[in-house]
């Protein structure tokens, strides 16, 4: 699966590329797409597979603020990292955007080692997490299977057993209970 990374900027002259952003899509995983409104970056997320938004933070900085809020507050995007470049932004202002979960920041002029391995630890926790969130969407369905499935066995007097892969049993139902035990008194008073 190809993932996005969105870079926004206003002024289409204004965001110089890095050799940092291009190796992303050599690596032939990234799409690069370039993005100049609030309304795209809605549009693109809400249509895409975006791993990444890049934000040049010193164009439009009210816009830039209400973009992040916007990603915060909406629970389908707000796990999409977000890298501030900015030539501008001190730490008070840092601080001031670290309430939105994922975010750091590379200060312009932009040092191609340091942004590529920001951006790609962005991206690494962003599809850390992606996987984690679809193991426990598994998780949870498959609890609600087996726990459908325990309270139908338990009703019943035949015995049911779930077994693992290697053969260990993982849960058994009360008719299992009262069998195995009545198995194991006839075996041992057995002549």
């Amino acid at each position: 699966m190809k993932y996005e990374i969105l870079v926004l900027d206003y002024l289409e002259e204004a965001f110089v590329y890095s050799k940092a952003i291009h190796s992303f899509a050599n690596e032939k995983v990234y799409i690069i797409k370039k993005v100049f409104s609030k309304r795209e970056v809605k549009n693109s997320i809400q249509q895409s597979n975006v791993c990444l938004i890049i934000i040049n933070w010193d164009v439009n900085t009210k816009e830039v603020n209400e973009i992040l809020e916007s990603i915060k507050f909406n629970k389908n995007i707000r796990h999409i990292p977000v890298l501030i470049i900015s030539e501008n932004i001190n730490d008070k202002q840092f601080q001031s955007l670290l309430i939105y979960e994922a975010i750091d920041y590379v200060k312009n002029p932009i040092d191609d080692i340091e942004f590529y391995s920001r951006a790609n630890n962005l991206i690494e926790v962003f599809t850390t997490n992606l996987d984690l969130r679809r193991r426990e969407d598994l998780f949870k369905k498959q609890t609600k299977i087996l726990n459908k499935l325990s309270i139908a066995s338990n009703k019943t007097e035949n015995s049911v057993l779930i077994i693992n892969n290697d053969g260990e049993i993982e849960w058994a139902n009360e008719g299992f209970k009262k069998l195995s035990s009545l198995k194991i008194r006839i075996t041992i008073f057995s002549p």
